[in-house]
């Protein structure tokens, strides 16, 4: 469907604010990170920073938003974004989101 793509930016734009709140409170953040839209990055340097069971998963969790920053958003030589994005894949999208999100709230 249409709204597709739609939910699967809006759960990028989810985790990315979730990590991004999860790395302040851990490690503080800066300029560059905060400017940057690297989940699977972001995931990764938390994963590193806590070593603890329950930010195991993290990244296997970011990994499938990573590239729903841009092409959810912007035709591009393949498919316009409308076309090109699945109802499971918005559905996955949600649920990593969501994971994520509840992660970032035990970890703050």
């Amino acid at each position: 469907p249409e709204a597709s793509a739609n939910v699967c930016f809006m759960a990028h734009q989810v985790a990315e604010k979730a990590l991004k709140g999860g790395m302040y409170a851990t490690f503080g953040l800066s300029e560059n990170s905060l400017k940057a839209h690297f989940l699977l990055g972001h995931a990764n340097s938390l994963q590193q920073a806590k070593t603890s069971p329950a930010m195991s998963g993290l990244s296997a969790l970011a990994s499938p938003l990573e590239n729903y920053y841009n092409n959810t958003r912007y035709p591009s030589d393949i498919a316009i974004p409308a076309d090109a994005f699945t109802l499971t894949q918005a559905r996955e999208a949600k649920g990593c989101a969501e994971a994520i999100l509840e992660m970032m709230k035990h970890l703050i």
